[in-house]
């Protein structure tokens, strides 16, 4: 019983982190002044208000390029020679991996606790996140890019860990006793001597 509950609580620490990650999702994140927003709001646009709204993909890509510009002094050249603008899809499909994934890992790591096999989804949540935060030009313009990089780098390292300890805590009872038993019976023949 004691197995159980530890599995429980790894699990529902894992869908706290999916929680968390799911949240910075809809933080303000890129700032935009041709932004379709309501007069009297601040004009900034988070990465799912990116992804959800797509009447904001073309003012944002166009400031998101000339504000790497200015803050990183590159250039974006495509094989072609020809200036690169930030590609839409470069920021949609991961962020909808994971605000799928984190969402999925929420909800089956409350429904699925005792499962050590739910914990996959908030760590391949977890890594796309950190990785297309640290790599994606278009991230990082962002205004909290890094806050965003760490909670998707602690989601994936604490759902690892919950997968391995429970992965522990499910196979390695039944290792220790199958290990028992044949030690016992080689020790009831003679052949080992403990």
């Amino acid at each position: 019983m004691k197995n159980i509950n530890k599995m429980q609580v790894a699990s529902m620490i894992c869908a706290i982190m999916c929680l968390l990650l799911l949240i910075t999702q809809f933080l303000p994140f890129w700032n935009c002044s041709n932004c379709k927003t309501h007069k009297d709001v601040d004009k900034q646009v988070s990465v799912a208000g990116y992804v959800w709204i797509p009447t904001n993909h073309k003012p944002i890509t166009k400031e998101m390029t000339n504000v790497y510009l200015e803050e990183y002094g590159e250039d974006f050249e495509g094989e072609d020679g020809k200036r690169y603008k930030f590609a839409v899809n470069d920021i949609v499909v991961p962020c909808v991996i994971v605000f799928m994934g984190s969402l999925a890992g929420l909800v089956l790591s409350i429904a699925f606790s005792r499962r050590a096999i739910v914990n996959l989804i908030p760590l391949v949540a977890g890594s796309v996140g950190a990785y297309w935060y640290s790599t994606c030009p278009a991230m990082k313009v962002g205004a909290n890019w890094q806050f965003h990089m760490f909670v998707a780098a602690l989601t994936a390292i604490v759902a690892l860990m919950c997968l391995l300890l429970n992965i522990f805590w499910k196979y390695g009872a039944l290792m220790r006793s199958t290990i028992r038993r044949l030690l016992s019976r080689k020790n009831k023949n003679g052949s080992i001597a403990a």
